[in-house]
C-alpha cells in the first residue's frame, strides 16, 4: 500500500497540467495483482482495469499492434496463451478517467483483439501522463520474435511520442545482440557533474565516422563560456576535460551550464547540463 501512495503523490503533489509528471508501468501481472490487493485509487488514477484474461495463443508469440509507433510488433506467449494472465496481462480502460485510451492490442487469430496498453494523457483532469504496459519489456519483439529491436523501437516510441511533454528524447536505435555493435554518434551526460570546486568535468562524445567537431560550454542565457575543441576528431570514443573556466582563464560563477557538441558532416547536435559548485 506504501508504494501505491508513493506513486499516487508523485503523480499529483503539486500537479501541473502545464509542465506534468510521467509514470510508465510495464510487467504482467501488475494489474492482476493490484486488483487482487485491492489497490482500486491507483488503478483508477492509471484509467485501467483488469479484462477478461481469456484469449488464447496458437504459437510461441502473437502480434502486438501499437497506435504509440504504429507499428505491430510480437509479444512472447511461451506457449500458455498471450493473453492468460500468467502471462501477459489483458486490461481495459476505465471509462470514468477522462482522456483514458487503448494503445497498444494483442492480435489473436483465433479470439481477435484484446487490450494490452492503457494511455492517460495530461489533462486539467488529469494532471500526469501515465502508460500501462500489461506485458513485460523481455517478452516484447520485432515482429515474429526475428529481433530484439522490436523492444527498442516501442521504447524509443513511447519515449518520444507519450512522454515528449514530460521530457524531450530523440532516439538512436542499437541493437545490442550485433557483434560488434555499430557505432552511432553520441553524446554522454558529463562526468563529474556537479562540478566541485578544484574539480573537473568530462565531456564524453562518440563518433560513428571521422568528423570536425565543435565543443562549447554555453552558460544557461545562451553566452559562450569556453571552447573545449574545433577541430578533427576520428570515429570512435572521446573525452575532453573542463576546469570550470572560461576562455579568459577565469573560474566561472556558479550555477547551470550546457556542454554543447556539434559534428560537422552528420551535423549531429547534442547537449547536456552541467552544475558548477562554488
Amino acid at each position: 500500500m506504501l508504494a501505491e501512495r508513493v506513486l499516487e503523490d508523485f503523480l499529483l503533489h503539486d500537479a501541473d497540467p502545464a509542465h506534468p509528471r510521467g509514470l510508465w508501468i510495464m510487467g504482467k501481472g501488475f494489474v492482476e495483482s493490484e486488483t487482487n490487493s485491492g489497490h482500486f485509487s491507483l488503478l483508477d488514477l492509471l484509467g485501467v482495469s483488469l479484462s477478461d484474461p481469456s484469449c488464447p495463443a496458437t504459437g510461441p508469440f502473437t502480434d502486438l499492434r501499437s497506435d504509440i509507433s504504429s507499428q505491430t510488433y510480437s509479444v512472447e506467449s511461451a506457449g500458455t496463451g498471450a493473453c492468460s494472465t500468467s502471462v501477459n496481462d489483458v486490461i481495459a480502460v476505465n471509462p470514468a478517467i477522462y482522456g483514458a485510451t487503448a494503445v497498444n492490442f494483442y492480435q489473436d487469430p483465433q479470439s481477435g483483439s484484446h487490450v494490452a496498453s492503457v494511455l492517460v494523457p495530461s489533462s486539467p483532469a488529469h494532471p500526469c501522463v501515465t502508460l500501462v504496459d500489461g506485458f513485460d519489456l523481455s517478452h516484447l519483439r520485432t515482429r515474429f520474435g526475428t529481433s530484439s529491436l522490436g523492444r527498442l523501437s516501442y521504447v524509443a516510441g513511447v519515449l518520444q511520442n507519450v512522454f515528449g511533454p514530460v521530457c524531450s528524447f530523440t532516439p538512436t536505435l542499437v541493437d545490442v545482440n550485433q557483434s560488434p555493435a555499430p557505432r552511432v554518434d553520441h553524446l554522454s551526460n558529463p562526468w563529474g557533474n556537479p562540478l566541485a570546486p578544484g574539480g573537473t568535468a568530462v565531456v564524453h562524445f562518440g563518433l560513428a565516422e571521422g568528423d570536425r567537431v565543435e565543443v562549447r560550454v554555453y552558460d544557461v542565457a545562451g553566452r559562450l563560456v569556453r571552447t573545449l575543441a574545433n577541430r578533427e576528431f576520428p570515429a570512435g570514443e572521446h573525452n575532453l576535460t573542463w576546469d570550470g573556466t572560461s576562455d579568459r582563464g577565469g573560474p566561472v560563477s556558479r550555477g547551470v551550464y550546457l556542454t554543447q557538441v556539434r559534428f560537422a558532416s552528420s551535423r549531429f547536435v547534442g547537449a547536456k547540463r552541467l552544475v558548477v559548485l562554488r
